[in-house]
């Protein structure tokens, strides 16, 4: 039996916002396409755990449910969330690089100019990636399982899907990259998602308080993100609130029900 089978249970939830029909339905697709890219996944911890895959996956069928039919397709929503993380890069924040840039200014310019071509090669590297997962996707499935037109729309969606941190705003234009650029970012206010930040600085993650900063530190930059777009916002938005980059009103509302699980978390381990 395959390592990706321990996974199975954590795609069925991620499915679950899209009902049971439908979810039903696209199951043993999106199944095979895990299966075909757990190796991938597997050569990428270093850059986000396993368990980070399924949850974008469930934060996207959620958005998908609600913001973008008919917008996309299910398929291509789904296969996004899958393979967007699917090339490994070195891990480099930008706190890293202020913390750099302190003890020698040099040294955090070198280490930004890095970072942000790392950036780069996780996109380019990552859609020529995804581009030859779905085409042996088509063959493993002994058919068309994405077609031409959906596979450039998921390979595109994922040679852009960082540029937020090199201060490139997503158009909205590209709806289906806007939804996910707010489904993957939800993840670092997760449980799951503020341990690995915890676990990466190698601080206590049973620590109230560290669980508390980084929980901040972590919606601080989905205010960040937003600062992207206030030039923009005549043709950019309209935007969920005054404060954050969201503009599906799915994804502010999770944004918003993780940061309450988060505080009520930090309340419990301080009780």
């Amino acid at each position: 039996m395959s390592g990706a089978h321990q996974w199975e249970t954590h795609i069925d939830q991620a499915l679950r916002p899209l009902g049971e029909s439908l979810a039903d339905e696209i199951k043993p697709m999106v199944w095979t396409l895990f299966e075909i890219i757990y190796p991938d996944l597997l050569g990428a911890v270093e850059g986000n755990p396993l368990e980070h895959h399924p949850i974008v996956l469930g934060h996207m069928m959620e958005i998908f449910k609600e913001d973008l039919f008919p917008y996309a397709s299910v398929e291509a929503a789904a296969a996004l969330a899958l393979l967007h993380d699917i090339s490994p890069v070195e891990k480099i924040t930008t706190q890293m690089v202020a913390a750099a840039r302190k003890e020698d200014p040099a040294r955090g310019d070198a280490l930004e100019l890095r970072r942000r071509q790392n950036r780069v090669l996780h996109m380019r590297e990552g859609s020529s990636m995804a581009h030859r997962r779905l085409l042996e996707m088509n063959q493993r499935w002994g058919g068309i399982a994405f077609d031409g037109e959906t596979i450039d729309v998921v390979c595109e969606a994922i040679r852009i899907h960082d540029n937020p941190s090199l201060n490139i705003p997503i158009p909205r234009a590209n709806w289906l990259s806007v939804a996910f650029r707010e489904a993957d970012r939800l993840w670092m206010i997760t449980h799951e998602g503020i341990c690995a930040d915890l676990a990466r600085k190698k601080r206590d993650i049973s620590d109230p308080d560290a669980y508390r900063r980084q929980l901040d530190a972590n919606i601080d930059r989905f205010r960040e993100e937003r600062s992207l777009y206030r030039p923009l916002e005549p043709t950019e938005g309209p935007f969920c609130d005054d404060q954050t980059f969201f503009r599906t009103r799915t994804g502010c509302t999770v944004c918003n029900r993780l940061s309450g699980e988060g505080k009520k978390r930090v309340a419990q381990m301080t009780g």
